[in-house]
């Protein structure tokens, strides 16, 4: 997604009318031209940012990302919708270009002269440059192709997407002219190899492919046999799957420490130059607001901002971290978050929001991840991991959990310490009083009315006034191309199976009138599932990648509105978990007591329909009975007289009674319920 900001030039649809920026006056105004009906119109950033978070603001996309339609004057849909679906050889020589041109990105604009470029050029190794001709994908690098792609990027407002090598699908796009027996073995030596690691060459594992096929020729006739494919063949089909992974063996250790670059210390001139995350397990337990259920220990992922040390975003939730709560954080950060003072009390109002332009991480996998590579990549921002065990290196958000704990989390009833001399006998869970909300209260009361207007060491100043007095001094956060591009980027990616009952995820439904249109060409096609983007704090929508046009997303709606009206992901994973927990307390024995009541009613019945109508009516007034539907009929000496004539049935004495639990279990099939003759003529 490319990085947009409300300065002179950019063109924008605001209230379906298309406005562009014609001046940048003072107090944060702006003065536009309304390009739809004509004349001048002055409005404030702030106006103009709330009018994007809400959905009623979209920018124009930039010439070189935008798909071009001759009906319309105002690009509003991206070439490539979605970095994910591009082969992944595109995707890897988008970000190869990406960090070619990244050394040059961090030069002053002055200094970035095409004397610089080449020096640059000439400090990369001697094999690695291009020779005057034209290279295969992968490996052009050359000063015309570094000063292209640098105005590329630009171009595009440091979207990545400005450096894939898009052409237009052909027909024979994606289908292999190869024996599928043949692809096979090679993917097999090619994972035999990866799961095997050690040095190899090219011909090496080409050889390894002609010996497999030679002897699975052996036990073929002559008409069945295998060709050999081509060293090319074999050659592409290790580029694809990986040469490091095929040809070199695993890096030990210490390799690897060599390899990383080392940090002097991270720098910043302005906010949201630099934001850090990191996720903490608060020790404290909590409980449910409306079932009164222990939830258990949350998990806490915070945003700081590096230069302002001012509350970026967050995301609580009460699963494993992983690159879904990632995506909820930096969302929250990036949004406007106008509700929080009205919804949890505090006396500040949150003022953070805009894009990032470096995030710091360290290597959990919830941030080294392809997803979040491919969202941030689409954003505009570069992630900065640490090295390993060098926590120190992103020390501000470690400071802000650290603080927080100790003044905010410690003190609290139902808390928990690590510590065991500390702990001595206190149980957290008789003492756990706080609900999830009054928690979220307590922490949003913190950060923004205790935290933000301390004094820190650190940048020696308050972080809500460094941050006001950015915005003060013209600083524009930069903005998302519109909300919906926002949310596709950050929203969890999913697959499911579309169905004429729309799209089933998490025991939920969902359905769009563009279901009937989509789903005779998916069952044509033979595709087992539809990508799809959910919003984990609002189950109400989701987001479906149209199969029959991949720059296209359509929203599927729930088919229960009233139950996902403001429902998040996690309440509705709880809501499950209680109603299976109710599902537990079935009592298994008395619902077989039950089947097994019926079966004996089933089996009377079949004993009934054998005697005549007569000698039905004698057996029930000898049992007591009047109702025929409900006679009960089971003795051994009337079981023993079904063998018998009917015109002279052995009949119980009238004194007797039936014992009811003697007749034995019998296979009942509808021929034998319904079976009879009733006594009638032949």
């Amino acid at each position: 997604m490319a990085r947009m900001k409300f300065i002179d030039g950019a063109r924008f649809k605001w209230a379906d009318q298309v406005f562009w920026v014609k001046k940048t006056l003072l107090d944060q105004k702006l003065l536009l031209e309304n390009e739809t009906n004509g004349g001048e119109v002055q409005a404030e950033i702030d106006t103009l940012q709330t009018a994007l978070y809400n959905g009623e603001l979209c920018f124009e996309i930039p010439d070189g990302l935008a798909h071009t339609d001759e009906k319309s004057k105002f690009a509003t849909e991206f070439t490539i919708a979605d970095f994910e679906s591009l082969p992944p050889k595109h995707q890897e020589e988008a970000f190869r270009r990406y960090q070619l041109i990244l050394p040059l990105l961090k030069m002053p604009r002055e200094e970035r002269t095409r004397q610089a470029i080449v020096r640059y050029l000439n400090s990369l190794p001697v094999d690695a440059v291009s020779n005057g001709k034209r290279q295969k994908l992968g490996m052009a690098k050359s000063r015309a192709s570094l000063e292209r792609w640098l105005n590329d990027f630009e171009n595009g407002n440091y979207d990545v997407r400005a450096f894939v090598p898009y052409r237009q699908p052909t027909k024979l796009t994606g289908v292999r002219l190869l024996d599928p027996e043949v692809e096979k073995i090679i993917s097999d030596v090619l994972e035999d190899c990866s799961k095997h690691r050690e040095k190899r060459k090219y011909t090496d594992v080409y050889f390894d492919v002609v010996f497999k096929i030679s002897e699975d020729n052996k036990t073929r006739p002559e008409l069945q046999k295998l060709k050999q494919p081509s060293k090319d063949t074999v050659y592409r089909r290790i580029k694809s799957f990986g040469s490091d992974k095929v040809l070199r063996r695993r890096a030990g250790r210490h390799e690897q420490n060599a390899l990383r670059p080392t940090f002097t210390g991270l720098k910043a001139t302005r906010i949201l130059e630099i934001v850090e995350l990191d996720n903490v397990t608060p020790t404290i337990l909590l409980f449910d607001d409306k079932l009164n259920l222990p939830l258990g220990v949350p998990t806490l992922q915070l945003g700081e901002d590096w230069c302002s040390r001012y509350f970026f975003g967050m995301d609580l939730s009460f699963e494993a971290p992983s690159y879904k709560s990632t995506m909820r954080c930096l969302l929250h950060g990036i949004m406007k978050k106008a509700m929080v003072q009205q919804l949890y009390g505090t006396k500040n109002p949150c003022v953070s929001y805009g894009l990032p332009e470096m995030l710091v991480t360290d290597n959990g996998s919830e941030y080294n991840n392809r997803h979040l590579n491919n969202a941030c990549a689409e954003l505009g921002i570069t992630i900065e991991r640490n090295p390993v065990k060098m926590p120190g290196m992103k020390g501000g958000v470690e400071r802000l959990y650290r603080t927080a704990k100790s003044q905010l989390i410690d003190a609290q009833p139902g808390s928990d310490f690590t510590d065991l001399m500390e702990k001595a006998d206190y149980n957290p869970k008789e003492y756990a009083v706080l609900t999830l909300s009054d928690f979220m209260s307590m922490l949003y009361i913190y950060l923004l009315d205790i935290y933000a207007v301390n004094y820190h060491r650190g940048v020696k100043g308050i972080p809500l006034n460094i941050w006001n007095d950015n915005i003060r001094r013209g600083f524009v956060p930069a903005a998302p191309s519109s909300l919906q591009a926002l949310q596709i980027s950050l929203f969890q990616t999913e697959r499911r199976r579309l169905n004429h009952y729309g799209i089933e995820f998490e025991n939920l439904r969902y359905q769009s009138e563009e279901t009937s249109r989509i789903l005779p060409l998916v069952r044509y096609d033979q595709l087992n599932s539809v990508k799809i983007k959910v919003n984990p704090s609002d189950m109400d929508y989701i987001y479906v990648l149209d199969p029959t046009d991949n720059r296209t997303w359509l929203k599927y709606y729930s088919m229960s509105p009233n139950y996902t009206n403001n429902l998040s992901l996690w309440s509705h994973r709880f809501i499950n978990k209680v109603v299976y927990r109710e599902k537990g307390h079935v009592e298994i024995e008395a619902l077989a007591e039950a089947k097994n009541r019926i079966k004996k009613i089933v089996q009377r019945r079949k004993v009934l329909n054998k005697l005549s109508a007569r000698n039905r009516r004698k057996i029930m007034v000898a049992d007591g009975m009047d109702n025929p539907d409900v006679s009960i009929v089971q003795n051994d000496e009337l079981i023993s007289a079904l063998g018998e004539t009917r015109t002279n049935p052995k009949l119980p004495a009238p004194q007797e009674k039936l014992d009811y639990d003697a007749l034995p279990d019998e296979d009942i099939s509808d021929q034998d319920v319904l079976g009879g003759d009733y006594n009638l003529p032949s």
